[in-house]
């Protein structure tokens, strides 16, 4: 994240929590946000209540990990993000959709059968 980022969330933008990178990278559900908010704000502002926690349990200074989750949980609990209705568009594992079947399909239609295949 850059940190050139103002973290400025408005009342009816789509939001997406993301995390990580590369092979560990992940996202959680698809929000709208209900109010105006600082995000950069509000994960200092989780920090230090998950801090609180973790000291108040253990009696001292502990390393805290806030998972996507987390963070979600926090903005729903202050009123900041609400559910929405969505839909993910899982292109294929490997390929794009049914693309051998269409590959087909497409050289049967453009009468290119006798073409070698790649």
């Amino acid at each position: 994240m850059s940190r050139d980022d103002t973290g400025i969330i408005k009342a009816g933008m789509a939001i997406v929590v993301s995390s990580g990178c590369y092979s560990d990278y992940g996202f959680g559900q698809v929000y709208i946000a209900l109010k105006d908010f600082n995000y950069m704000e509000e994960a200092k502002k989780c920090y230090f209540e998950e801090s609180d926690k973790a000291f108040a349990k253990d009696g001292r200074d502990m390393w805290v990990c806030i998972a996507t989750e987390q963070f979600e949980q926090y903005l729903i609990s202050k009123g900041f993000l609400g559910l929405c209705d969505y839909r993910q568009i899982h292109i294929g594992d490997y390929e794009f959709f049914d693309e051998d079947e269409w590959k087909r399909e497409w050289r049967k239609e453009r009468g290119r059968e006798d073409v070698a295949e790649d």
